[in-house]
């Protein structure tokens, strides 16, 4: 999906971009906004309106699968007597109030990515969260006009634990995957994109920092500061 002219930031910030660059994959949640502790709190709302109790092993299953997937798992888990699409309008309703008002961008996203547009790098946005909530999200915060193209995982059949959908967005870009560079807090992801021969970017978030240094382990930058950009994995600092 093309994106809409909408607010502009101008960064003075000067940013180093790896040699060879041409387009920057980004995942939502978590990396572009700062929004992986909202869904913890949508599955135990969920949850708990229908007298189950929240577990964290349950948003660890989920938060990497296609949406209908998910749902599908949600109501074999808890032998709900629910269709997925009732499942998934519940979500949508807890879900989309927290994506248009209470949901902010990790600090100094805006500035980056105008940098990598103005250096005539590409910039993409690859969620797992269906279109209502991306498009809320970011237009919400004044970040789709920095995107060159947005998608959720409906142009594949598969998750971010496989390459597909990174795949998808590097043809629609006209990039070869090494062309391209990941951004994703989630190892599983990480994993996905690089099967498909991805360059990779691990984005610390408080919300998976346990996965971080195995992140770490099978990727080539890193980034904690927007401010500060990539890091080569190889940095000392790469490690919090």
């Amino acid at each position: 999906m093309k994106s809409v002219p909408g607010k502009r930031f101008i960064s003075k910030m000067n940013y180093a971009f790896p040699e060879g660059l041409k387009a920057a994959i980004f995942d939502m949640d978590g990396t572009v906004l700062d929004s992986m502790g909202m869904w913890p709190e949508v599955d135990r709302i969920f949850l708990e309106n229908h007298g189950l109790v929240y577990t964290p092993d349950y948003n660890a299953a989920v938060k990497t699968m296609h949406y209908p997937e998910a749902a599908r798992y949600t109501i074999d888990r808890y032998g709900l007597r629910l269709t997925p699409e009732e499942v998934m309008k519940e979500w949508d309703d807890l879900a989309l109030f927290e994506y248009e008002g209470r949901i902010g961008p990790k600090p100094f996203v805006a500035e980056y990515l105008e940098a990598l547009r103005r250096n005539h790098i590409k910039t993409a946005l690859a969620t797992v969260s269906p279109e209502p909530y991306y498009k809320a999200g970011l237009e919400s915060n004044h970040l789709m006009h920095l995107f060159d193209l947005t998608t959720d995982l409906s142009p594949v059949t598969r998750g971010k634990h496989y390459p597909d959908l990174f795949l998808y967005v590097a043809k629609s870009l006209g990039c070869r995957p090494e062309e391209c560079l990941v951004f994703e807090d989630s190892l599983h992801s990480l994993q996905g994109a690089k099967k498909g021969g991805f360059r990779l970017c691990a984005v610390y978030d408080r919300y998976s920092a346990d996965q971080y240094a195995d992140m770490l382990a099978i990727c080539d930058y890193c980034l904690t500061d927007y401010r500060e950009g990539t890091r080569p994995v190889d940095s000392d600092s790469g490690l919090l």
